[in-house]
């Protein structure tokens, strides 16, 4: 599957790029009373069935379905869930290969929670090889579009040249960014490296 991965995900970096991936919401209508949309209803409605099965304590099993059933209607909310949920094996038997082809399903629909995901499944070798440039370009992907968490793993990534040249001050610029929304870990380490740079 290595080959075929980072293929689709070069496809999908690609395509996003040509039709700005911005990770726009999908539709938004109202759910039936409590939540309780029909198995045929849209992707929106069956995922905001699923949220209120899962707060009010329904069998797990029950809303477990109900997430499959959204994400398989086309809801990138569903689709990141379910792909964190087999990642975890939260609910569901943990399969990496299921979570990765959720997230790319996901990242499809401009979801940039999911993008970034990819990323650290290809920085940690999970399902994939070990690829650091190709996390390089799913982080970044998702940073410049304000993705926080991506923001940060991209500095880091180019803090220490992994997948990327070595370039302390865009690093800089990275952890900036995350940490002007609030991003703790990207405020200290943004200090933190500022004193390194500063030291050299």
């Amino acid at each position: 599957m290595t080959e075929r991965a980072k293929d689709i995900t070069a496809a999908l970096l690609q395509s996003l790029g040509r039709q700005g991936g911005s990770g726009t919401p999908q539709r938004r209508g109202l759910a039936d009373t409590c939540g309780r949309a029909p198995d045929h209803a849209d992707p929106w409605a069956l995922y905001q069935r699923y949220q209120t099965e899962t707060s009010v304590g329904d069998t797990p099993g029950e809303a477990i379905r109900v997430l499959k059933l959204a994400a398989a209607a086309g809801s990138h909310e569903a689709q990141l869930e379910l792909g964190n949920r087999y990642r975890r094996g939260d609910g569901v038997p943990q399969d990496l290969h299921a979570s990765w082809n959720q997230y790319v399903t996901a990242a499809r629909a401009g979801n940039l929670e999911a993008m970034t995901n990819l990323g650290v499944m290809y920085d940690q070798g999970q399902t994939v090889p070990p690829d650091p440039a190709t996390a390089c370009r799913c982080y970044r992907h998702a940073a410049e579009r304000g993705f926080v968490v991506a923001q940060y793993n991209l500095a880091i990534m180019l803090a220490e040249g992994l997948g990327t040249e070595r370039d302390q001050n865009a690093a800089c610029q990275w952890f900036a960014a995350a940490a002007s929304q609030g991003h703790q870990q990207s405020r200290e380490a943004l200090e933190w490296l500022q004193g390194l740079m500063a030291s050299s």
